[in-house]
């Protein structure tokens, strides 16, 4: 299950409580998705980097929607970003 799919199921869950950063589903603990990971997804939707400054990545897709992810690419992402990325998305594919 890739990250976006992941990330939509568990909103529409009633069931989805946040652990720190992990999600459990049940018994099942479920790690957070890397900033690398949101990258990956955000340039499969057609987004490009332009470039950001320090940590700070800015991505612009063709139809105006841009998003900024801040953080370095080994760390986990933060539950506002993979919301963030995943309104992104859904709103690029419109």
């Amino acid at each position: 299950m890739d990250f976006l799919k992941l990330t939509l199921w568990l909103e529409m869950s009633s069931f989805f409580v946040s652990l720190t950063g992990w999600y459990r589903i049940g018994t099942i603990l479920i790690m957070p998705p890397k900033i690398r990971e949101l990258v990956k997804e955000l340039k499969k939707a057609g987004f490009s980097n332009p470039g950001g400054k320090g940590s700070h990545r800015n991505f612009i897709h063709p139809k105006g929607i841009g998003v900024t992810i801040s953080g370095k690419s080994g760390a986990d992402a933060k539950k506002y970003q993979e919301q963030e990325v995943a309104k992104k998305i859904a709103e690029a594919r419109k």
